[in-house]
């Protein structure tokens, strides 16, 4: 089932201040820039003024910050975290045996692929083994 629903409203002109995007394609870029800093001209003074005091208090405060910071030596340590890896657990001799009979099988099984491919005169790629520089194809 399609629902439509018409709804009649009438909008207000848009403020004169969003008209400045149909103006923008006849200013060239000085003067796009001088109607940006003319707009923003109190906020900019305010900026280059406090400039110097906002520069004082970074430095101010990274001294105190250095200053504070506080000497990991002098305090107690408590071993926290796992006594036993358990990736190291994990990785017995029994399970790394499994995980080179499974990639040799992995292996095998690609190669005996690519030799029936290769049996066609056609490489994974689609170009005969012969016309292909040795480089091309590699991940």
């Amino acid at each position: 089932m399609l629902y439509t629903q018409f709804v009649v409203t009438v909008l207000r002109p848009a403020h004169d201040l969003y008209h400045v995007v149909d103006n923008l394609p006849a200013m060239t870029s000085g003067r796009i820039s001088w109607e940006a800093v003319k707009a923003l001209k109190l906020q900019l003074l305010r900026d280059v003024l406090a400039a110097p005091v906002r520069v004082v208090r970074t430095i101010v405060q990274s001294v105190r910050q250095s200053s504070m910071t506080p000497n990991p030596g002098d305090d107690i340590v408590y071993p926290y975290g796992a006594r036993f890896s358990v990736r190291e657990l994990g990785a017995s001799e029994r399970l790394q045996m499994l995980d080179v009979a499974k990639y040799i099988k992995m292996i095998e099984g690609e190669k005996r692929a690519a030799r029936r491919r290769g049996s066609h005169g056609e490489t994974p790629f689609g170009r005969a083994e012969e016309d292909r520089p040795p480089w091309q194809g590699l991940p």
